[in-house]
């Protein structure tokens, strides 16, 4: 049995104690003389009536759980509602995240497959590297090239001089 439940019952058991205490003590003894006198003579009245003896059974106490089924309708709502827009769709690869489990901002609520991103993030940097490969390329290119029409400028400018 729960601990819940023992302390139920022994609250029940304490405040049945404190009516009958009450009712039968307490009461009785703030009640003026002549209702006290009225009333005797009414129990009297009524213990030659119900003289008649009655079987009580006594049974040892003993620990059990107390079940007890309540049936009820109504509605439930929500504390906070989330609508959840993710900035990416994809094949979801995993759910952390169970139905009706308490989660706090910034904690993980569905894992998608990231496969064909993981695919589209190497044929990017695979351009990459070659397009900075053309640039050295060309780069090397346009120097020689200058180093060319410099050297063939300047041989054309020695020529003329010597002519």
């Amino acid at each position: 049995m729960s601990k819940k439940t023992i302390r139920i019952i022994g609250s029940l058991v304490i405040l049945t104690i404190l009516i009958f205490i009450t009712s039968t003590i307490i009461i009785p003894k703030l009640k003026p003389e002549e209702e006290k006198n009225s009333e005797q003579d009414a129990d009297e009245k009524t213990k030659q009536v119900k003289a008649t003896p009655v079987l009580v059974e006594a049974a040892p106490a003993f620990r059990s759980e107390l079940i007890i089924r309540i049936s009820a309708s109504g509605q439930t709502e929500a504390i906070r509602h989330l609508t959840i827009c993710p900035k990416i769709g994809g094949e979801i690869a995993g759910l952390p995240v169970r139905e009706g489990q308490f989660v706090n901002k910034g904690d993980l609520l569905i894992r998608l497959d990231d496969a064909e991103s993981q695919l589209e993030l190497a044929d990017a940097r695979n351009n990459l590297l070659t397009a900075r490969g053309e640039y050295e390329i060309k780069k090397i290119d346009r120097k020689t090239l200058h180093q060319l029409i410099d050297s063939t400028a300047t041989q054309k400018y020695l020529r003329s001089q010597t002519e």
